[in-house]
């Protein structure tokens, strides 16, 4: 399982270290992800937990 946190968004660029990470679940997931973020919608979790992946909330 491969895991993907918010370092990950701060090294590609997306976000500076200040800002917190909510993922929404729109669009289809087909990897199995260990997902670290600060918050996630209700629907990212049934995809993500659906793919066979873990949700971590900081």
């Amino acid at each position: 399982m491969e895991k993907v946190g918010v370092n990950d968004f701060i090294e590609a660029g997306f976000i500076s270290s200040s800002q917190l990470v909510k993922v929404l679940g729109n669009g289809t997931l087909t990897a199995k992800l260990s997902v670290e973020a600060h918050a996630f919608s209700k629907s990212a979790v049934a995809a993500i937990e659906a793919a066979g992946g873990n949700v971590v909330k900081l």
